[in-house]
Order: C-alpha cells, then sequence, then structure tokens
C-alpha cells in the first residue's frame, strides 16, 4: 500500500509498544490452580463413600491420578465406541504385581506418536494407596476388559455406560472438598498432577526425579511445583529447626 513500514525494521521499538499495549488493556491472567497435595488427597478419600459404587469409582481415580501425575484427560471421556478402546484406558490397561500397579496409558501428550506409556505406581500401606482402590473397584465391580476403565454407575451396569466426563469428575470432586470442609476454589483438573509434583517436591526429590515421574521433557514441571515453593518451604524449615550450638557453621576465615 506503500505505506512506511520502517518501525517493524526495530526490534527494540516494537517491544516497546507490545509492551505499553499490554499495560493499557491488560494481560488476561490464567486462574489459579489449587494443588490436591497427599494432605489434601487423604482427605478427599476419606470423604468417599465406600459402599457406592460412584464412590469406590471416585476413590480409585482420584488415587491413580495423584499417583500416576495423570492429566484429567488422560482418564476421562465424552464418548466411547468401539474405536476407544485403542485410544483409551480400560480395565485392560491395569496390571497388577505383587508390589506395585501399573497403567499403560495408549496415548497422552508427551506420547504424540501413541506408542503407549507404562506408568508404574509403587503400593502403599495409606489410605491413598492407587493399588488398593483399584483392586477394590474391580472387585465388587467386575467387567470385561474393552470397556472404560471408569465409568458412572448405570441401572443395567456396563450394557448402557454413564460416560466418565471431566466436567462430572470434577464436580463430584468439588462436592467431597466441600464435604472435608475444604473451600473448593481454585481447584480443578489439573490439582492432582500439580499436587503430586508440590509433594515429592516438599520431600526433596530432584528436578530430573520430578520431570521423569510427570513425564515433562523440559522445564515445564516448575509451574507444576509453585516454582519450588514446596522446596524453599522444606529447606526453611530445616533451617529452623537446626540446634545453633551443634549445627553451627564454622567461623569465617577472615585473612583470605
Amino acid at each position: 500500500m506503500g505505506l512506511d513500514n520502517k518501525i517493524f525494521e526495530s526490534d527494540g521499538q516494537i517491544k516497546r509498544i507490545l509492551r505499553g499495549v499490554s499495560i493499557v488493556n491488560g494481560v488476561k491472567r490464567k486462574p489459579d490452580r489449587t494443588p490436591i497435595t497427599i494432605e489434601v488427597l487423604s482427605e478427599l478419600v476419606r470423604a468417599c463413600n465406600s459402599h457406592t459404587f460412584d464412590g469406590v469409582i471416585l476413590k480409585a481415580a482420584m488415587c491413580l491420578a495423584f499417583a500416576g501425575f495423570l492429566r484429567v484427560g488422560e482418564f476421562t471421556y465424552d464418548k466411547w465406541d468401539s474405536t476407544s478402546p485403542t485410544i483409551a484406558v480400560t480395565r485392560s490397561s491395569i496390571t497388577f504385581e505383587p508390589k506395585t500397579v501399573s497403567l499403560l496409558l495408549p496415548r497422552s501428550k508427551s506420547d504424540p506418536f501413541r506408542k503407549g506409556i507404562t506408568i508404574p505406581m509403587p503400593a502403599t500401606d495409606k489410605d491413598t494407596c492407587p493399588r488398593r482402590a483399584i483392586k477394590l473397584l474391580f472387585k465388587l465391580y467386575p467387567a470385561p476388559g474393552n470397556t472404560p476403565l471408569f465409568c458412572r454407575e448405570s441401572i443395567d451396569g456396563y450394557k448402557n455406560q454413564r460416560f466418565f466426563t471431566r466436567k462430572w469428575f470434577i464436580n463430584n470432586v468439588h462436592d467431597l472438598l466441600l464435604k472435608a470442609g475444604i473451600n473448593p476454589a481454585g481447584y480443578n483438573g489439573h490439582s492432582f498432577r500439580r499436587g503430586a509434583a508440590h509433594t515429592v517436591a516438599a520431600a526433596g526429590m530432584s528436578d530430573n526425579e520430578i520431570k521423569t515421574l510427570g513425564r515433562w521433557a523440559g522445564p515445564a514441571f516448575k509451574l507444576y511445583t509453585g516454582q519450588n515453593d514446596a522446596r524453599w518451604l522444606s529447606v526453611a524449615k530445616n533451617l529452623t529447626t537446626k540446634n545453633p550450638h551443634t549445627d553451627a557453621a564454622p567461623p569465617l576465615d577472615h585473612r583470605r
């Protein structure tokens, strides 16, 4: 159009213009995602009704989501047809070993070519143990291997499955939080993945260990550990519990 375009040759000027635009118009901030740590998960598990189908399903899903660092979309679904077992988790995706339970994810964000990822999870003696929760689900409500790993209660069992959707799962987690006396504001589907990262960071795991557990390829895992807030708190706790007489640092050598 014959207009002057010299301004686009100056990177610094363009950056200042964009910065001015963001200041004037504001930058939309993503809502906070409150982490579901191991302590919160314990409260949720205790709030579940283990005498109902939905209660057993929810407990198993929550324990698995936390222990496996799962994204909510990796175990929920909006539809189910003949092709679903090839792309979604089913009963046959679970493998039990004496001290572990493994989940085979046929597809995930970190597996774009759908090679499948196996996530092993250890058994524990806590009420949040994923192996115990899944074992109870399979025992009380058996189903064929090609059926969904999780589904909602249905009048005629697995013949007419009610879809285990993201919305239904999160709504029920919110109900359990309220039942446990916890404000559900800020909790969403990613809260389990974030909470697992917070928990292991506070336990002192290294960055590489956290990346391996959460299947992160780059530094994005730091967004899930609260920019290392949990680890800082852990270190600060160690500092405040040290004995100033027995754990004091050696005096500085001022001759250096």
